[in-house]
């Protein structure tokens, strides 16, 4: 397991639609993830290339999650 930080995609709003809701829960709330957690981003400039990230990725377009 890797701590999530602000600022990697596993705390980002552009995270994680597709995962089961209990996985998203547990990697924004405890900012854990395995390096195995891969899931697609919403960010609109990803949205043509249906681009997948790991929780631990980040990019300049983050943007804290709710």
């Amino acid at each position: 397991m890797s701590n999530d930080t602000n600022g990697q995609c596993g705390s980002c709003t552009h995270f994680g639609s597709d995962l089961p809701n209990e996985t998203l829960v547990q990697v924004r709330v405890n900012l854990d993830a395995s390096s195995d957690v891969v899931a697609g981003c919403g960010a609109p400039s990803n949205a043509s290339v249906h681009l997948r990230v790991s929780a631990l990725g980040s990019c300049d377009a983050y943007a804290p999650a709710a």
